[in-house]
């Protein structure tokens, strides 16, 4: 089957939502596994609570700069 570069680029909007969907659920089951096993070793739960915030912070926080900065 031979794709011109006009189809695909329209494959890749169409698929791009359900990508993006299947990517997130694959992040968040993962963490969620992480935490499980966290937990059952031993770790506070306040613990892993600030851990969690801490780390979306450090991502998102630059993200959030450069967005506003230059106007993405």
């Amino acid at each position: 089957m031979n794709v011109v570069e006009g189809e695909r680029s329209s494959i890749v909007d169409k698929w791009a939502p359900a990508m993006a969907v299947v990517v997130a659920n694959t992040v968040t089951g993962s963490v969620n596994a992480l935490v499980k096993k966290a937990l059952d070793g031993g770790v506070n739960h306040m613990v892993i609570g600030a851990y969690r915030l801490a780390i979306s912070a450090f991502i998102l926080a630059p993200l959030a700069y450069f967005l506003e900065r230059f106007d993405i």
